[in-house]
């Protein structure tokens, strides 16, 4: 498997790190921050391959995140991939609509959501 650049955001700590943890564990390296507006200045510098966004922030929702990322050059060829624990199908279809490329609902499990963000940027790598 590839090793790629990830930034997470995320403004519960705790799933930062279990993020983290799993994607570090596959050998990527991550980033990651608790508030959108932290984050962005570090996605312009860092150029990551993916970020995964949280859906419910406090300061930045990541609907706002997501389209603010799509409409910078820098984060232009990421995959943005939303997390959420939002089970709805209306918050996925939200999330696409604002330029993600993917969505991923919590509660996570290991595997399946390393697994999927290696899809996500693979998928983004093949069009771009």
């Amino acid at each position: 498997m590839p090793n790629y650049n990830i930034f997470i955001v995320d403004d519960d700590p705790q799933m930062l790190e279990i993020m983290s943890t799993w994607l570090i564990a596959e050998g990527h390296d991550v980033a990651s921050d608790t508030a959108g507006s932290t984050a962005l200045p570090q996605i312009a510098l860092l150029k990551p391959d993916a970020v995964l966004v949280d859906l419910m922030m406090a300061e930045v929702n990541g609907l706002e995140l997501v389209d603010e990322l799509r409409s910078r050059p820098e984060s232009k060829d990421a995959a943005v991939v939303m997390v959420s624990a939002r089970t709805d199908g209306l918050w996925a279809d939200r999330a696409l609509e604002a330029g993600a490329d993917g969505f991923i609902h919590k509660p996570l499990k290991r595997e399946e959501f390393v697994l999927k963000v290696s899809e996500f940027i693979e998928a983004k790598k093949a069009v771009v």
